[in-house]
């Protein structure tokens, strides 16, 4: 990341931001480990509650469901350490556009295990302050994780159509089979559906889910 003329090391820009952020306690490489182990959600509050109770290892997802993901959600997922530059710049741009009029639709930025980050760690509701601290937490998940590793988290945890968390919770609910049963066809479906899963549920609204699959 650069500042000025001066490049700054994600690494160092995440131990900077890394302590505390707005009054927020970031959590340790220890808590990292631990919450992205057990697949718990901790948001620093009252609440703290398991967010899929049946979690899933790199082994149980059928690998064109992790390959779809990246296609559609970080096409550089295995190249940057947490957060992808470019994507951010493109998706800063986009926006801006959109702001004075142009009709161009809304891209986000994030990378896959920022999305990561913002589940378990986060609050949607915090915009500016939330993506920065979603920005200091990536690169220390990759420090601790593996990037097969960092992929079957988001996969166990993805916030998905009608109040559920996890490909295995919605190909249960969509086709009434676990996840490492779907077939093509339904993985290019659970994954077209992001990131707006409850606008594209196919009960719901079966044009728009349709669309989204063979994008």
């Amino acid at each position: 990341i650069a500042i000025g003329a001066t490049a700054i090391p994600e690494s160092v820009l995440s131990r900077a931001l890394g302590l505390t952020l707005w009054g927020y306690a970031m959590p340790d490489d220890q808590t990292l480990r631990q919450a992205l182990s057990a697949c718990q959600i901790d948001r620093y509050s009252s609440r703290e509650y398991v967010l899929c109770p049946r979690r899933l290892g790199e082994q149980d997802f059928p690998k064109f469901l992790g390959e779809a993901l990246i296609a559609s959600e970080d096409r550089t997922f295995y190249e940057h350490h947490g957060i992808d530059k470019l994507a951010v710049v493109s998706a800063f741009a986009t926006n801006g556009l959109r702001a004075i009029g142009l009709p161009l639709p809304r891209r986000g930025g994030s990378s896959i295990t920022q999305q990561l980050a913002r589940t378990l760690f986060l609050d949607e509701r915090d915009g500016w302050s939330r993506k920065i601290r979603e920005a200091a937490l990536a690169p220390r998940i990759e420090r601790v994780l593996t990037k097969p590793e960092i992929l079957a988290a988001y996969m166990n945890v993805v916030p998905h159509a009608r109040g559920m968390n996890g490909f295995d919770a919605a190909s249960r609910y969509f086709f009434g089979v676990p996840v490492n049963a779907i077939r093509l066809e339904e993985a290019a479906l659970l994954v077209g559906m992001l990131p707006a899963p409850n606008d594209r549920d196919p009960p719901r609204n079966p044009q728009a889910a349709l669309e989204s699959a063979t994008r």
